[in-house]
């Protein structure tokens, strides 16, 4: 018998034991091989299965021949923490299964050991064990939580809440040194919308150098002209208005602070630590969720301007249509990100059919920024997650035939009339109609070539900056 079989083998009778397998066939909720890894943006982690359950709460497992090394459980891990979705993760090799806390924040060193919360042999007597603290009948009832080993795992560690603890913090220490709370919020959200662009290697290092002479973000934002190209070329990409800085320059020094964040450098003691942060693999709907709440700890930005009624969702709205785009929520042939979609409902349009935004009014508008892919293909994104709703009357319909980019949709409320909303999906593609009218493709004209990485992206570049002194 292979090596291979014999791994099978023993990878099946673990979850056949556990009732994660029955007679064989994966359980409700179960999923093996490639399917365990659609829709997942790990980079080197590659899971045998995966259970999911209906809360979404996941449970990773994976085969090694060998137990692995501690370096390679804390990559594996990083990337599951940056999920956000998975309190375990099984390793389960020839001799041992080793269970793992997927929502402990990334050590810089010790991972792996601080992170184990049991070892079972592969034994009969030991399998019955393992089965009863989280086996699949444990983690659907929910006693997997009354275990002792189970209190090691708090939801108040996982990425989400770190993340939002981390960007208080940074905030705090801005304001503490003489920054507005505005503009605070918006040097933090320029900064952590560039990070996102650099993970999703959409600005690639490359394409930082030819713009910022720096091929790391932390440290562009150490020049504080630097980081004013990179701030404007933000501005003129995405149309200007994501976190307005009011005016106010950027201080050398909050630059600094934002720089120190990102590179884990604790500003008292100088020492760097590990950025546990990988905003590739973290949803977009968390960052997004996420930095609408700190933003609205400050109760002077609600989202309303008051009688007009017009809503402003500080992140959720225009960072979704913004990014989505960019990543290619419009290009379905190029293979869209569906969560995406969903989120464009879910945080769109089906807060206008709630009655939160525009409550007292007939009539809503949405504006999606298309980086790469078309309009048409944007709509059609969104028309496939209204139709796997059951919602097929709500589709997004053309509103004309001489303007493809604008389409138009009806939604019944829970009282009073249904509520109509426009949707103009603009073309800021390479060459796409938005760009041209406003000149900005012209501008890409006028620069050098760029590498062909780069052109890939979508992404238009400024004209080469003046040669420095």
């Amino acid at each position: 018998m292979s090596a291979r079989t014999l791994n099978d083998q023993l990878f099946h009778e673990v979850l056949e034991a556990t009732g994660y397998l029955i007679g064989g066939q994966p359980a409700p909720g179960v999923t093996l091989g490639d399917e365990a890894t659609a829709n997942r943006r790990f980079r080197s982690f590659k899971p045998n299965g995966k259970w999911r359950g209906e809360s979404a709460l996941t449970v990773y497992f994976k085969l090694e021949p060998e137990p692995p090394s501690e370096e390679r459980i804390a990559r594996w891990r990083r990337e599951i923490w940056n999920e956000g979705q998975s309190p375990l993760l099984w390793v389960i090799s020839q001799n041992k299964i080793d269970l793992y806390n997927g929502f402990a924040r990334p050590l810089d060193a010790g991972d792996a050991r601080t992170s184990r919360l049991r070892t079972f042999e592969k034994l009969a007597g030991e399998l019955e064990e393992l089965d009863r603290l989280a086996g699949r009948f444990a983690m659907e009832t929910g006693r997997f939580w009354e275990h002792n080993v189970a209190k090691s795992i708090h939801r108040g560690t996982s990425v989400n809440q770190e993340l939002l603890s981390d960007l208080a913090s940074l905030e705090r220490d801005l304001l503490q040194s003489g920054m507005a709370r505005l503009d605070a919020q918006g040097l933090i959200g320029r900064s952590i919308f560039a990070q996102y662009l650099v993970d999703r290697g959409i600005a690639t290092p490359e394409f930082l150098n030819e713009l910022c002479g720096e091929n790391a973000l932390s440290d562009v934002l150490r020049d504080e002209r630097n980081a004013d190209s990179l701030f404007d070329w933000l501005r003129k990409a995405f149309n200007g208005d994501m976190f307005p800085n009011n005016g106010h320059p950027d201080r050398p020094e909050h630059l600094r602070r934002v720089a120190n964040f990102l590179d884990a450098e604790d500003p008292r003691t100088g020492q760097r630590t590990l950025f546990p942060y990988q905003f590739n693999i973290i949803p977009v709907g968390f960052i997004s969720s996420i930095y609408e709440q700190f933003v609205q700890a400050d109760p002077t930005i609600r989202g309303s301007t008051g009688g007009t009624d017009v809503h402003y969702t500080t992140l959720g709205c225009r960072f979704l249509l913004m990014t989505g785009a960019t990543l290619g929520l419009a290009n379905r042939a190029a293979g869209s990100d569906s969560s995406l979609c969903r989120l464009y409902v879910d945080q769109g349009i089906d807060r206008f059919a709630s009655g939160k935004y525009a409550s007292n009014h007939a009539t809503g508008f949405m504006v999606g920024y298309v980086i790469l892919g078309t309009p048409a293909a944007a709509a059609g994104g969104v028309n496939d997650q209204l139709k796997r709703r059951g919602r097929p009357a709500e589709q997004l319909e053309l509103s004309s035939p001489c303007e493809p980019w604008v389409r138009k949709s009806c939604h019944r409320r829970p009282s009073g009339g249904p509520i109509r909303l426009l949707h103009a999906f603009l073309d800021w593609s390479l060459g796409g109609e938005a760009a041209r009218r406003s000149g900005y493709g012209a501008q890409r004209s006028a620069a050098r070539p760029v590498a062909d990485k780069r052109e890939r992206t979508g992404l238009t570049p400024r004209p080469r900056l003046p040669q420095r002194p």
